[in-house]
Order: structure tokens, then sequence, then C-alpha cells
């Protein structure tokens, strides 16, 4: 409640590094023993955040990239519970 503000305030919630959305999946695919398939080309842009200010406020993360990949890889291989949502992961314009 610190950080409220009225209009509100808005802050980008996201790592310090710039990566790949194709990085990510191959990470997560050495980390699962898969191979992943992409489909269709990459968009020749990249949608980018500057959480500089989050990291200002709250700190700056104290769990790598690689630590959460990993995390995530064996919550999968555990059968760790899902919400069931999809992500709209292929949503560029911010219609989710």
């Amino acid at each position: 409640m610190l950080h409220c503000a009225n209009p509100a305030k808005v802050l980008n919630v996201t790592g310090p590094e710039i990566l790949s959305i194709k990085w990510i999946a191959e990470k997560l695919g050495q980390a699962l023993h898969k191979e992943p398939q992409f489909v269709n080309d990459p968009e020749p842009t990249a949608l980018l955040n500057n959480a500089s200010e989050c990291h200002r406020l709250f700190g700056y993360p104290r769990v790598s990239i690689l630590e959460i990949i990993d995390i995530t890889a064996q919550w999968i291989l555990n059968n760790g519970d899902e919400f069931g949502k999809e992500t709209h992961f292929q949503e560029r314009k911010g219609k989710f």
C-alpha cells in the first residue's frame, strides 16, 4: 500500500535481463529433457520492459532466470498444479 497512487502508478514487473523466448524455451527444454518445437518465425520486433523503478522500490531479484527455469521444470516434472488458463503468450496488442 505504500506505493499506491491515484491515478495508478504503473510498474513493469520483470527481471533485469533481456531474454528471448527461444532462449527460454531451449533452456526449459534442456531441463525437461525435451526438444522445443517452434512454429512460425519470430516477429522482427521485441516487446521489452524496463523494470528499473520496480527494482528501485523492491530490490533487485534474488532468484536468477536459470533458477526460475529449473524450479519451473521441477514443478512440471512433479505434476505440479496448474490453473488451466491460457497464457495468451502470443498476444502482441495487449488484449488478453
